[in-house]
């Protein structure tokens, strides 16, 4: 290793972990990613802080939980006293973040990253002043000089739709234009140490792109629980979410009235993920050729999933492990035992101490909530003993004004629960929090929701919610237990732990 070696984080939006061949997909081609995983350490079970953007990328940056750094759902910008990495670095470093931000105002370098290319998403609404609404995206001037007219109007700026420039030759796809994007500053700062983020748009929603006929849906396999919708002692917001995209005809310019519909958005999906892998290709492509491979970590991840309609669902914001699973690889190039597959569970919390480890970086800093990894990379130890925490709030559903309604009449009307308004209201106010053991024990709290457990080993589709089940009670407990622990650790104050359950584990 090279002193002050670089960091290439490349990371996708809303990709569940089972759309790559080193997680046992054999159907979507990615050659460029699977090279990747044959040369690093692939995470068996990575899951993600809370599967929602803002959320997750909150933790991905700065390595403290969502209710730790206010981010505890979409569109709420992280808090300048909340460091990310790019500023504990070492100040020798170069530090580019690139893509989608959704930490707050999209178009400007921010929290210790002095280089800047962006993508449009929509967020305008959200920038905190109104001086940044005079700019635009990189990659909208970029479609502009192509000549591209702009199909939308949004606050004041003449810009792109998601449909439109996900829907691009695949040359000017968002994918692509960062892919560019990332060279160009690899070429210009290959004398220099760097830490640069790339936060990849695609394959989130719209389900459509430029490769929307490469998978044919007579030949893609579906899973047992595949527009399935969830059992009547499954999590209310489980049940209420199946329903309402059960109940659509389209969404987001999809059609999703038939199985054939649903089949062929997955194929889509599976389309723009190999949008990714074809950018990501040219990046690691491009490293090698300027000759600063040797001393890249690279690491590739997703800040949460999709259900793709299993559980007959779509999106993310569930606790399901389509929403929760992610990809994680890391390549270290100086390091032993790559290609290696690392057992057991861990989390987005534990990368940045991971990096700022790999690096050098000492002592940690004392904020961070997670902890390195160099020594499983190294084989030194091993995450036999890990547990995983998840939070969630449920607030991106409840936000989603046709699904509120929906719900209310669910409820209300006896159809789906005896709970009355207040006790709706409230159960729609109140956060879930989410432990799995090592023995692949899933449970998932909620004070007034049906809590869930589920034993991923066995039941790896989560059909089977044993909460009720009287040869459990002693596992929920003890599980229960540590997250009460966990909360108080992190100084989380969030009431998820009914009364009823807390008189039983009785914490210490």
């Amino acid at each position: 290793m090279q002193s002050s070696p670089n960091i290439l984080f490349l990371f996708t939006d809303q990709q569940r972990a089972d759309t790559l061949s080193c997680y046992g997909n054999t159907e979507i081609n990615t050659p460029n990613l699977d090279q990747l995983a044959n040369s690093s350490f692939v995470f068996e079970n990575a899951y993600v802080s809370q599967p929602l953007c803002t959320p997750a990328r909150s933790t991905i940056l700065s390595g403290t939980y969502p209710h730790t750094n206010g981010c505890t759902t979409n569109n709420i910008p992280l808090n300048t006293s909340i460091p990310t990495i790019a500023e504990i670095v070492n100040a020798n470093y170069r530090r580019g973040y690139f893509g989608k931000w959704n930490l707050g105002d999209e178009v400007i370098p921010q929290h210790g990253f002095t280089h800047r290319i962006s993508i449009d998403d929509g967020y305008r609404a959200f920038y905190s002043d109104k001086k940044y609404l005079g700019q635009i995206s990189d990659h909208t001037k970029f479609l502009k000089n192509l000549g591209y007219p702009p199909n939308e109007e949004r606050l004041g700026a003449e810009v792109y739709s998601r449909q439109m420039s996900s829907n691009l030759p695949v040359e000017h796809t968002k994918a692509s234009f960062m892919a560019k994007e990332i060279n160009k500053f690899l070429d210009n700062n290959k004398q220099n140490p760097f830490i640069l983020y790339a936060g990849f748009f695609e394959p989130h929603p719209p389900y459509s792109g430029p490769l929307n006929k490469k998978y044919n849906t007579a030949n893609l396999s579906t899973p047992p629980h595949f527009l399935k919708k969830p059992d009547s002692n499954a999590s209310y917001v489980n049940q209420i979410t199946a329903e309402y995209y059960s109940s659509l005809e389209e969404y987001d310019g999809s059609p999703i009235s038939t199985t054939k519909d649903w089949k062929q958005l997955r194929a889509n999906y599976y389309g723009n993920v190999s949008l990714i892998d074809q950018a990501i290709g040219n990046i690691l492509d491009h490293l090698k050729k300027i000759g600063i491979a040797d001393n890249t970590i690279i690491v590739y991840t997703s800040e949460h999933g999709e259900h793709l309609g299993d559980h007959s669902t779509l999106e993310k914001g569930l606790l399901y492990e389509e929403s929760v699973k992610v990809p994680l690889i890391i390549h270290v190039p100086w390091l032993e035992n790559q290609p290696s597959t690392i057992k057991g569970y861990v989390s987005h919390i534990d990368i940045v101490p991971t990096l700022l480890d790999l690096i050098g970086t000492s002592p940690l800093p004392s904020n961070l909530q997670g902890k390195s990894l160099v020594n499983q990379l190294t084989g030194n130890t091993t995450l036999e003993n890990n547990y995983v925490f998840i939070e969630n709030d449920n607030s991106i559903q409840w936000k989603i004004p046709f699904f509120n309604e929906f719900a209310q009449q669910k409820f209300l009307s006896g159809e789906m629960s005896n709970l009355s308004k207040p006790q709706l209201e409230k159960m729609k106010s109140l956060p879930w929090r989410s432990i799995i053991s090592p023995e692949g024990l899933k449970l998932n709290l909620h004070a007034i929701d049906q809590c869930e457990l589920y034993d991923l080993k066995n039941d790896p589709f989560e059909q089977k919610n044993l909460y009720n089940h009287p040869n459990y009670q002693k596992t929920i407990e003890i599980l229960a237990t540590k997250i009460y622990h966990w909360q108080i650790e992190t100084k989380d104050d969030s009431e998820v732990i009914s009364k009823t359950l807390l008189t039983k584990i009785s914490p210490k």
